[in-house]
């Protein structure tokens, strides 16, 4: 528990020296307005430090970084595990399931990519490689309804749908912090896959 809760003010404290950085560093503000917290000789060492050839160069590489994922996820800090309970209760009184049979996962993964604010032309996603996937799943459904397609551990319907496999150690639409030995969706084919 202390591990996952200091996980947790690590990444909020990259978020907010990222959000200073993008938002005062680099547009020449200061922040003690906003955030009376920070104090004068922390913010000119901040400045300094992010002002470095060494600091702009990363900043850079992971603004490069960041543009690769295609599909981003709208989640913020909380994650999946917090959202999923209000998902649920709104699928409950919705008039209808635009996810009928289609497993946990594989619904999380694409509402989670629906923003709170969409791009000036957009219905429901802001990337158009989100809706592409997301027209794919009732066909994956189906070929697997079918006997066409059989998901297999990592392979499964969220996975053809998005036309690209699982990264090693991480598990879509669930968790960056839960393994494929804990997800539900697959132990049924556990027994099939080969271990070493």
């Amino acid at each position: 528990m202390w591990g996952h809760a200091l996980a947790i003010a690590g990444k909020a404290l990259r978020n907010l020296r990222s959000h200073l950085n993008k938002e005062y560093v680099q547009n020449g503000k200061t922040p003690y307005a906003d955030y009376s917290f920070i104090k004068r000789h922390i913010w000119e060492e901040f400045v300094e430090k992010m002002s470095t050839d060494e600091a702009k160069a990363k900043s850079q590489e992971y603004s490069e970084l960041a543009k690769k994922n295609v599909l981003p996820h709208h989640l913020g800090m909380t994650g999946y595990t917090a959202k999923r309970k209000k998902w649920r209760q709104e699928e409950r009184e919705a008039a209808e399931d635009p996810f009928e049979g289609i497993d946990e996962r594989g619904r999380d993964f694409f509402i989670a990519r629906q923003p709170k604010k969409l791009k000036e032309g957009r219905k429901k996603y802001n990337e158009p490689r989100t809706k592409e996937a997301k027209k794919a799943l009732p066909a994956t459904k189906a070929a697997k309804e079918h006997g066409l397609f059989s998901p297999r551990r990592e392979h499964d319907m969220l996975t053809e749908a998005l036309r690209n496999p699982e990264h090693r150690g991480r598990v879509r639409g669930v968790s960056s912090r839960q393994s494929w030995k804990k997800l539900d969706s697959w132990q049924s084919d556990a027994t099939s896959h080969n271990t070493r």
